[in-house]
């Protein structure tokens, strides 16, 4: 079974599959640089992810609400993406420990209670 997916600087890569939510043992994934634009909103079935490093993808705009449903993650880095909204589904990330953003204040939208 696949436990750990890195796609590092796929630039070719515009969208991950809805279909990456039956991979339910990944516990890394590592979208460094890559073109997405969007998570899938089956990503918050990936129950026993850990990891989600999406740092450098400039295109991702938002994050599925589904994300709130990540019970294990504990890294979330996302510096250097498009993202100015976090829903209210975020605060429910229990196990997260390191949040990594670099965003303008003057961009964010919304910011959920963690």
């Amino acid at each position: 079974m696949i436990e750990k997916l890195h796609l590092r600087k796929c630039t070719s890569l515009g969208a991950l599959p809805e279909a990456i939510g039956i991979i339910l043992n990944l516990t890394t994934i590592n979208l460094f640089g890559c073109h997405i634009t969007e998570l899938p909103g089956s990503f918050g079935r990936l129950e026993n992810l850990v990891m989600l490093r999406l740092d450098e993808c400039k295109k991702l705009h938002k994050l599925p609400v589904s994300i709130g449903k990540l019970k294990s993650l504990c890294h979330l880095l996302m510096e250097k993406t498009a993202v100015t909204v976090l829903s209210e589904n975020f605060g429910n990330l229990s196990s997260l420990m390191i949040l990594k953003m670099q965003i303008s204040l003057d961009c964010v939208e919304v910011l959920p209670q963690l």
